[in-house]
């Protein structure tokens, strides 16, 4: 934390300089949009002064419901228009920090943190006994109509922090702590991790034995794999007697599994975004090593590696029609990239709200709409790059986005700190596009 602090304190130096302007002091000149608070689910703040965070929140496919998600380790189904509770998934046991409504109009994948709590045999001051934690990612698949869990996954080195739908049956796309992304099929219960080659030497040598044991199981007779069997026990004590009469030999042997890790191992950070591209089959990955990533998910290649955020990358979104996706990041930009080239197409340049914490795209692929840690949501022109208009919401850093592509077109909805999720509609489709009109309105939370 106290890196993190001083890594923003260094951007905003940074910033100051090149820009000739005081960094923190900087003004925006957006006018107010023409929305209004339509509604306000109000379910995941809990009681206490400092209420629990809302993560995210997505419109379902019929429309006219959303679902939230949130630290408070629920999921609530609402009706849209009314802010009515229709449905709650409370399996997890932890904060939960992505949602996404699946193709069939009847699953959620949710996923996040959870806990797990040892007591140590001796006792602590006052009496009371010393508690580890582990945190590790679990994620769900549960009908929304109803609340029922279908699937799980776990990540074991970490929470996760990102999901997302593919248009493949039952393929879904999910991003942990441990820097990996996994693809994950939860109808059979496969999973695919990538990077695929960033294993350790243990990784390695159990997917080596794996295959040697499902050779013998297959391939061999019963005497044969008695035969077999009886080789392999000898050779691993072989092993272990030379390592015990040879210290050296043992030392060589640690040093080749530790360099083999060193080279091998996968250092592109949290997985803090995936989104999947609609025209192929292909996903965008967010890391926090500042860079965007572009992947097939048919063969798990990394196609491009893109690079320009200033720190770590937390939001992405992806057009509807083009291989075209915007980032954005603690250090207050949003970036367009055209994905197969590699390309930075447009700059969106705001560090005075703070980093940024969720993207959307309007569907005609016209209008970005960014939420930030100033508690704004700034919609911009991705033709010409002009910021259009913001909304305050008043309810701290926006930490999640969707747009409702019809009932009405372009609504928005936004997860914030305070523990409320804020609907706002467009006074009409036209001011929903970020038009001008002869009065524009403040929007008040």
């Amino acid at each position: 934390e106290a890196f993190k602090k001083r890594w923003h304190h260094a951007i905003l130096e940074a910033k100051a300089r090149t820009h000739g302007i005081v960094a923190g002091c900087e003004f925006s000149a957006a006018r107010p949009c023409e929305y209004i608070l339509k509604s306000v689910f109000v379910l995941h703040r809990g009681k206490g002064i400092v209420g629990k965070a809302v993560n995210t929140v997505k419109v379902l496919p019929d429309t006219i419901r959303a679902v939230s998600c949130g630290d408070d380790g629920l999921c609530w189904v609402w009706r849209i228009k009314t802010a009515f509770p229709k449905q709650v998934f409370p399996e997890h046991h932890g904060p939960v920090r992505d949602v996404v409504p699946l193709n069939d109009a009847t699953y959620i994948l949710s996923a996040g943190f959870a806990y797990e709590y040892d007591e140590s045999s001796h006792h602590g001051h006052h009496g009371l006994k010393d508690i580890k934690k582990k945190t590790f990612g679990e994620a769900f698949i549960w009908d929304w109509r109803w609340g029922y869990r279908r699937a799980s996954l776990t990540c074991p080195k970490g929470g996760f922090l990102s999901v997302d739908e593919m248009q493949a049956w039952r393929m879904v796309l999910l991003g942990c702590q441990d820097n990996f992304t996994r693809v994950w099929n939860w109808n059979n219960g496969k999973v695919l991790r990538l990077p695929y080659n960033a294993r350790t030497f243990d990784e390695v040598r159990g997917f080596i034995k794996e295959i040697v044991l499902k050779f013998r199981a297959n391939a061999l007779n019963g005497g044969q794999r008695l035969v077999e069997e009886r080789k392999a026990k000898r050779k691993e004590a072989l092993i272990k007697l030379a390592f015990a009469s040879d210290p050296a030999l043992a030392a060589k042997a640690k040093g080749f599994a530790n360099g083999f890790d060193f080279f091998k191992w996968n250092r592109f950070g949290d997985v803090n975004a995936v989104a999947y591209t609609p025209a192929r089959y292909n996903f965008v990955t967010a890391h926090s090593d500042g860079r965007v990533r572009y992947w097939s998910a048919l063969t798990g290649t990394l196609l491009m590696v893109m690079k320009g955020h200033q720190g770590p990358v937390r939001a992405l979104a992806v057009l509807p029609d083009q291989q075209q996706a915007l980032s954005g990041g603690d250090d207050g930009t949003v970036r367009l990239w055209d994905l197969e080239k590699g390309w930075q197409l447009l700059l969106l340049y705001q560090p005075f709200g703070g980093g940024v914490r969720a993207v959307a795209v309007t569907p005609g692929g016209w209008r970005a709409v960014v939420g930030s840690d100033d508690g704004r949501i700034r919609i911009w022109s991705l033709k010409g790059g002009l910021l259009r208009c913001s909304i305050q919401t008043g309810g701290g850093p926006v930490r999640g986005l969707d747009l409702n592509p019809s009932a009405p077109l372009n609504q928005i909805l936004a997860a914030g700190q305070d523990g409320y999720v804020r609907v706002y509609n467009p006074k009409n489709i036209f001011t929903g596009l970020g038009r001008r009109s002869n009065k524009p309105t403040e929007v008040r939370p």
